[in-house]
């Protein structure tokens, strides 16, 4: 049985060795490719290459 991937922001379809994993802060509420300590963290999420850079760089101004 082949696991399936599907991309958390847009729901594509995604391909296993590309994917991204981001992680939830649940302090912003917003998926970071940057460290989140354990107690705020909701764990890592799929994105397709495209969508996690687009989700990491809000998450990024965000935090400005």
């Amino acid at each position: 049985m082949t696991i399936q991937y599907f991309c958390t922001c847009c729901g594509r379809k995604l391909n296993p060795e590309t994917m991204v994993l981001l992680e939830l802060d649940t302090r912003t509420n917003r998926y970071t490719d940057q460290p989140v300590p354990e107690e705020h963290s909701q764990g890592g999420f799929e994105f397709g290459p495209a969508c996690a850079k687009k989700e990491a760089k809000a998450a990024r101004e965000a935090n400005k």
